[in-house]
């Protein structure tokens, strides 16, 4: 582009830039100034009138200042300190305001009121008639009193012999125990026992994660004899019955059969055969199976309730479970009036 060319592009753009830049002192730009200067000074006169009408309490003097502590004896305490600490004063000046008030006492020859502070100048009485040690420690009170309680309470109150009490002093449990099978090729196990006896819901054993399981305590709920309010009933279940005493034994009112006999070994009670037949006839029975499974040959001998679920409908469950619970309350019913055990 020729030189000429330039100069008069820069002529034309000079002329145009003079005619949009605004002045500073124009009539818009003014008028804005104005208007914030007024805004300015109409927020200063509100500012002016909160401050004027608020009560001022305390600020940072007040604040420092205090009224009901004294404060002048500070100094010549932490001098005493710093003199006991440096080894330049010895305990005994120190002033002691207990002693103080024990000096008090004794120069006024008045007859000494209880005060925690000076009990070491309270005038001694007999006590040997309580049999009380007045120099020992709490700790050896307190020791031999509850020895001398426990003595009481074991021989004198509850009427006991030493021998009695160490034998019988647990209190029998009087839960219902529910025994199950151990095998986890079994249909009910402890796995999912609790899901299928409280919440009516059957879990396959496919689809439970295996766990070291204890014994479980389950909660069920009943319905009152002759209302209609609900309570809860515990049932124990287990599935090692030799960790049972003779006693418990008593408490059992269900057990679940597998089928193999071999469930059955060490079971008290057993027939000279081996076989379970007159365990059954004090404990009520079950053999839990699938509609689609057949049934076990020694099932078929024995005194056992069958209840049959569905591998998929589900609806059946509870169906069974009611049967179940309907099964084992008539036994423990009929349990309660004859032998009166449970």
């Amino acid at each position: 582009m020729p030189e000429g060319k330039i100069n008069e592009i820069k002529t034309k753009r000079f002329l145009r830039k003079r005619t949009t830049i605004q002045a500073a002192d124009d009539f818009g730009s003014g008028l804005s100034h104005i208007s914030d200067v007024g805004f300015i000074e109409g927020e200063v006169d509100v500012a002016r009138d909160i401050m004027d009408k608020e009560k001022l309490l305390r600020n940072r003097s007040t604040i420092l200042d205090s009224s009901g502590l004294i404060f002048s004896n500070i100094l010549s305490i932490l001098s005493q300190i710093k003199a006991s600490e440096d080894g330049r004063i010895n305990e005994t000046s120190v002033p002691n305001k207990y002693s103080a008030i024990t000096q008090v006492n004794r120069s006024s020859g008045r007859q000494h009121t209880y005060s925690r502070y000076y009990q070491e100048q309270q005038p001694t009485k007999d006590v040997s008639g309580f049999e009380i040690d007045t120099t020992g420690t709490y700790r050896i009170q307190k020791s031999t009193a509850s020895d001398s309680f426990k003595f009481q309470q074991g021989s004198v109150i509850s009427g006991k012999s030493e021998e009695e009490r160490q034998s019988g002093s647990k209190r029998e449990s009087r839960t219902p125990i529910i025994i199950v099978p151990a095998a986890l090729t079994a249909v009910i196990t402890l796995q999912n026992a609790k899901e299928f006896l409280q919440d009516d819901k059957y879990m396959a054993m496919s689809d439970i994660q295996i766990q070291s399981v204890g014994d479980i305590l389950i909660q069920r709920r009943k319905v009152e004899p002759g209302t209609s309010k609900f309570f809860t009933a515990p049932y124990r279940i287990i599935d090692s019955p030799a960790k049972l005493r003779q006693n418990d034994w008593n408490r059992v009112v269900a057990v679940f059969v597998a089928g193999p006999q071999w469930q059955f070994k060490g079971w008290p009670g057993l027939a000279i055969d081996g076989s379970p037949v007159e365990i059954f006839v004090k404990i009520c029975a079950f053999h839990l199976k699938f509609l689609e499974s057949p049934l076990e040959t020694n099932i078929q001998k024995w005194n056992v309730t069958v209840l049959e679920i569905s591998k998929t409908k589900r609806h059946l469950d509870k169906v069974a479970v009611n049967k179940f619970w309907e099964i084992t309350d008539k036994s423990m019913s009929h349990k309660i009036k004859n032998s009166n055990k449970l």
